[in-house]
């Protein structure tokens, strides 16, 4: 059947002859350590080594707190508002109460932000949260929604 299709029995065993040159060049290669599989250990090694600093990458975990204002009254109701934010804000102790804090209040929103990295902060709060201490609250800030602290 080879023979038919062109494939000689000398073509053959210069095929196998190759696949197996060829696995072998591939682990010498694996073997000797260039061009292998380099551990993230093996790159932060190498690199302080090289007189670099170890990466760091900071996380904050947050949350977002809304002092709702319906837009048909915000003019009566902001100042309010406000004052109420601040008041909450003053009382902050860290996100495990934030909940407990926002019970007893009208139309107040607490949404998880989750974990997120310090190159992947809101644009608009990412300086307002970078100079707030662990377990602190931004400064209160009016948004569309009302009024806001992170």
């Amino acid at each position: 059947i080879m023979s038919q299709s062109g494939v000689t029995k000398e073509h053959f065993k210069e095929f196998i002859r190759a696949q197996m040159a060829w696995n072998q060049a591939l682990s010498a290669r694996y073997r000797s350590g260039e061009g292998g599989s380099v551990t993230e250990q093996d790159a932060v090694r190498r690199m302080l080594d090289k007189g670099g600093s170890k990466p760091t990458a900071t996380e904050y975990m947050l949350q977002q707190v809304i002092f709702v204002v319906p837009a048909s009254e915000r003019a009566a109701t902001l100042a309010k508002r406000k004052r109420e934010a601040d008041a909450m804000r003053a009382r902050f102790s860290g996100c495990n109460t934030t909940r407990e804090f926002a019970k007893g209040l009208i139309d107040v929103t607490v949404r998880d932000l989750g974990r997120v990295l310090a190159p992947q902060l809101p644009t608009d709060w990412a300086e307002q949260i970078k100079a707030t201490k662990v377990g602190g609250a931004t400064p209160t800030r009016e948004t569309e929604r009302g009024v806001e602290f992170i």
